[in-house]
């Protein structure tokens, strides 16, 4: 897309996030609920649209050509980025933090926000150098107990096969609330899209791993846990510790898109030998 070198440039959002992602990337989006926010504009305005989240980033730079109330008119778009740029990243560049969105940049801000989206879209600053997490110091168990099986707890791939130190190079802790220990174990591949910023959570990130259900098709399967587990789990939901004969009690998966539940017949995994991180 080509803007004027004065174009106005405003920091827009929109609320829910995951209607917001689908207005750009679904086919056929559920809209029902999506507000947005931006400041007062005019025709010709450029709008960078932050996706809110953990990772804040620039979806998409659209140019209006006009507005009325309540509704706009794009005259121009730079197309929904697959990826998104990091606000962290674009942040970094700029030596000092953006107003929170929706919110209309100063001429001069505005000028360099451009160039500091351009060399970032270009160029993305690796996630660990813009990581507020603290991915290992968030573990706070770094004592004899901390053992680990060779498996990353996302993806469930199994390490066991390289050498030590290869392995507990590719095996990283990633910090999170959605487990009671607040880490995981993460391969390398795992753990940078645990920290993109389309990835909403853990558990999101678990079920795209998954078989998709056989009746919708969707990467949205929840494993179905009888017992009471320590904490949540990611992608797991805990059905308590009261077992009947009842058919629906037997099912170990079940999709969040359409409902449907089934029993998951693949082989189970046996345990594997541990290491100390």
């Amino acid at each position: 897309m080509t803007t004027n070198e004065q174009v106005a440039v405003h920091l827009g959002t929109a609320h829910p996030r995951d209607q917001f992602l689908a207005l750009y990337c679904s086919d056929d989006p559920n809209l029902d609920e999506l507000t947005f926010a931006i400041p007062e504009h005019d025709g010709g305005d450029l709008v960078a649209w932050v996706v809110p989240g953990p990772v804040p980033s620039v979806l998409n730079l659209e140019v209006f050509a006009a507005h009325g109330e309540g509704e706009f008119e794009v005259e121009d778009s730079a197309g929904w980025n697959l990826r998104g740029v990091a606000v962290a990243g674009i942040e970094r560049r700029l030596g000092h933090e953006l107003p929170r969105p929706p919110a209309t940049l100063s001429p001069d801000l505005g000028r360099r926000f451009l160039d500091a989206y351009t060399a970032e879209h270009d160029s993305p600053t690796p996630w660990y150098v813009l990581d507020q997490a603290g991915c290992w110091d968030a573990v706070s168990d770094k004592s004899s107990s901390a053992q680990h099986e060779w498996r990353c707890e996302c993806c469930r791939t199994l390490f066991n096969n390289l050498p030590m130190a290869q392995a507990r190079a590719v095996l990283q802790p990633h910090a999170t609330n959605e487990t009671l220990r607040g880490f995981m174990m993460l391969c390398a591949n795992c753990h940078a899209m645990a920290h993109d910023p389309y990835t909403e959570s853990m558990a999101e990130l678990v079920m795209a791993h998954r078989p998709p259900c056989p009746r919708c098709d969707c990467h949205t399967v929840a494993h179905l846990m009888f017992g009471m587990p320590p904490g949540p789990l990611p992608g797991v939901i805990a059905m308590g510790c009261v077992v009947t004969d009842d058919p629906s009690d037997q099912a170990n998966c079940e999709c969040l898109t359409c409902g449907h539940t089934w029993v998951d017949e693949g082989p189970g995994e046996e345990p594997e030998e541990t290491f100390l991180f």
